[in-house]
């Protein structure tokens, strides 16, 4: 009987002792994400342009129309356009000039576009544009860099969102200022008509 549960016990322990050794074995086999390397992209000037970017708006006609003489913007426009079809390697080079033709037109907005929600998308491009110049060039971690490139030109696309509802709100209240000075034109005119009427009434009467 000794024996008997003797054997059993070794059994068991040897179990044990194997799923043990089977889990080690597998867990080094198999190690975290938090453990594993981070995968970086090598630039290369002959790189592709990344496919997934969202697609850029556009200005509206009439906005366009309004804004024809303001050089800043439209530079900076074609720039944020050719940043948005350039490759990783490209890029790099274009950060901080693009950065700088914002802060001109940031300085130079007129108070019209001066609107709270339009400088608050000047301000979120201008982190973007901080955030992505900062990246090290030769070891560049690429979702990072790429999820930090969409919302800079997520944000790209509100402002130019932004500025064409600026512009549509402008163009409704110059209609509706247009359209109460035709009616006040026109009440006027009703009203000197109707005193012409009457004068010439008076000098009818005084001739009798």
């Amino acid at each position: 009987m000794r024996s008997v549960s003797y054997f059993i016990y070794s059994c068991v322990f040897s179990f044990l002792f194997f799923f043990v050794l089977v889990s080690c074995d597998f867990s080094t086999k198999n190690p975290s994400v938090a453990d594993s390397p981070v995968v970086f992209e090598q630039l290369d000037s002959l790189a592709k342009p990344y496919d997934s970017f969202p697609k850029l708006a556009v200005f509206s006609k009439r906005t366009s129309e309004e804004l024809v003489s303001f050089t800043d913007l439209k530079q900076f426009n074609q720039m944020i356009n050719h940043l948005r079809n350039s490759n990783a390697y490209e890029q790099f080079e274009q950060f901080d000039t693009i950065a700088s033709v914002l802060s001109l037109v940031e300085n130079n907005l007129s108070e019209q576009l001066s609107t709270p929600q339009i400088l608050s998308r000047i301000r979120l491009m201008n982190l973007q544009l901080s955030r992505l110049s900062s990246f090290d060039r030769q070891k560049r971690q690429q979702s990072l860099y790429n999820d930090t490139s969409t919302k800079l030109f997520n944000v790209y696309n509100s402002f130019i969102l932004q500025l064409n509802e600026v512009h549509v709100v402008v163009s409704s209240e110059m209609m509706l200022l247009l359209e109460n000075a035709v009616n006040r034109t026109k009440e006027i005119d009703k009203q000197f008509i109707q005193d012409s009427i009457v004068k010439a009434k008076d000098s009818i009467k005084k001739l009798k």
